[in-house]
């Protein structure tokens, strides 16, 4: 499975089907345990700090569920945190019907 993930990322990160690819900094895949996690967080679109890191949730509201997810015991290895769309629109506009 772990293969079948990282083939996925590859494949995302390659993606140019969209205008998406034009403006975007980076695929924003997903972080924390995909193979096997027992919770998963599924959120929207890529906001500044993950377009610029590649990772999801990394701004303040990221924190904010990190520490949530400390408080109840979960670590990185019980998480998957992604996006419905792995770029960010520029302008953090909604995203177009041939960009979702």
């Amino acid at each position: 499975m772990l293969l079948e993930l990282e083939a996925l990322k590859n494949k995302a990160e390659k993606c140019h089907l969209c205008l998406l690819s034009k403006t975007r900094n980076k695929v924003v895949f997903g972080r924390g345990n995909g193979q096997n996690p027992k919770v998963m967080v599924v959120t929207e679109v890529p906001g500044a700090s993950e377009d610029k890191t590649g990772i999801p949730f990394v701004g303040a509201a990221g924190k904010k569920l990190d520490e949530f997810f400390e408080n109840v015991g979960l670590t990185q290895n019980d998480y998957w945190i992604t996006n419905i769309l792995l770029c960010r629109p520029p302008e953090n506009r909604d995203p177009s019907d041939d960009e979702k």
